[in-house]
């Protein structure tokens, strides 16, 4: 029986990806469910309420899973920080292709890699993933710290999300495409966006620890049938 918080991620995404809704949109939607906002941003105040309130789905849970999936022949692609934003676009992008998919949400309480790795008991992302014996990104958690750090305003950190991060989630789409066996994307957290005035930008594993602490969980059984990165959304 799927619980509550299960239910609220994979709520958000059918709906987000029944509107064909656009990266920068999802983005931006997930800004405003901090202060509320309307339409998408309710489900994404969903998501948030269940997050704060979760005591199941530990990442023991999430590392017991993950073992038993590369036992049963999933390849493993591991990243390091998946925010919602980016973590949509890519089942979007997926299930776009014809994937048979399904996602599952974990709570890293740290939003931090540290508590990630003490649960896998591996030193770094790197060794995790070579230990599953698949591949590593950290190509998100760099653009995240280097580029999307400083405060801008709203619709700036939105452009810069759409040039950086998913940019780098579709050069991923276009190597997952190409995966002919089942496969799954883990992560150890996500983000949150916090405010200095009037301007935005991401953190995680701080003070503010809400969206940080998803670590997610995305399963394709079935590979995308399409070979071509292109996409309508």
């Amino acid at each position: 029986m799927q619980s509550r918080l299960w239910i609220a991620l994979d709520n958000l995404l059918s709906l987000a990806t029944e509107r064909r809704l656009g990266y920068r949109d999802f983005f931006l939607a997930t800004a405003e469910a901090y202060g509320g906002g309307r339409g998408l941003s309710l489900s994404i105040r969903a998501l948030m309420r269940e997050l704060e309130g979760a005591s199941a789905h530990t990442l023991e849970e999430a590392r017991r899973y993950v073992r038993r999936l590369v036992e049963t022949g999933y390849s493993p692609v591991v990243f390091d920080c998946l925010g919602l934003p980016e973590l949509y676009w890519l089942y979007a992008r997926l299930r776009a292709g014809g994937a048979r998919l399904a996602v599952y949400a974990y709570v890293n309480k740290t939003g931090r890699t540290a508590g990630f790795l003490e649960e896998f008991q591996r030193a770094s992302m790197l060794e995790l993933a070579e230990s599953l014996g698949g591949s590593k990104s950290s190509s998100l958690d760099r653009i995240v710290h280097e580029v999307l750090s400083e405060p801008a305003s709203l619709a700036q950190l939105a452009l810069k999300a759409e040039a950086h991060l998913k940019t780098a989630v579709d050069r991923w789409v276009e190597q997952l495409v190409r995966f002919s066996t089942p496969f799954f994307v883990v992560s150890d957290h996500g983000y949150d966006f916090a405010r200095d005035g009037e301007k935005y930008y991401l953190v995680h594993g701080r003070e503010l620890n809400v969206l940080s602490k998803l670590a997610p969980l995305l399963v394709v059984s079935r590979p995308p049938r399409w070979r071509s990165p292109r996409c309508s959304f």
